[in-house]
């Protein structure tokens, strides 16, 4: 076989660069903090696309050139294997929806509330979900004269 062996072009995402330099050092510091399912997302991250989780080779017949092509971790926390899986969902959520106007609003949780929610997730996730929804509706209904519906979706880190 001839050609030479070489991965396809390596791009190591930002995300991914970041925890490569610093996540070893925040670990120490607040390894008591951190949740087990961190500790697996992070894992996955470090090694998307790389050769920690074997790849396909590819050889050209026409030239020999031998390409490596790296596996992605398939986290959809990480940007190099959770694109796939964000897409299947959106194209679910999307077929479900009705052919109408939408808006996509973001909301976050402010600092101060953090610690509490740590405590108790499921309790405080609910409650700031169902204040959203009631304060999104009841602005639509009096400002805009509309019933609106909403698709909520909680964004967290893991």
């Amino acid at each position: 076989m001839g050609g030479t062996a070489r991965f396809v072009p390596n791009v190591r995402f930002h995300l991914a660069l970041i925890f490569a330099l610093h996540w070893e050092a925040f670990r120490r510091e607040y390894r008591r903090w951190i949740r087990p399912v961190v500790f697996e997302t992070i894992r996955k991250i470090l090694a998307c696309r790389t050769p920690v989780l074997g790849g396909h080779v590819y050889l050209c017949p026409s030239c020999g050139e031998i390409k490596v092509v790296p596996h992605s971790c398939k986290s959809r926390s990480s940007p190099g294997g959770g694109k796939h899986a964000t897409d299947v969902w959106a194209d679910k959520v999307l077929n479900d929806l009705l052919d109408v106007p939408y808006h996509h609003l973001i909301l976050a949780l402010p600092w101060q509330l953090r610690p509490t929610c740590l405590m108790n997730r499921k309790v405080c996730f609910n409650i700031l979900f169902q204040a959203a929804r009631l304060s999104i509706q009841d602005w639509a209904m009096k400002v805009k004269g509309m019933r609106m519906g909403l698709v909520p979706v909680l964004h967290t880190f893991g």
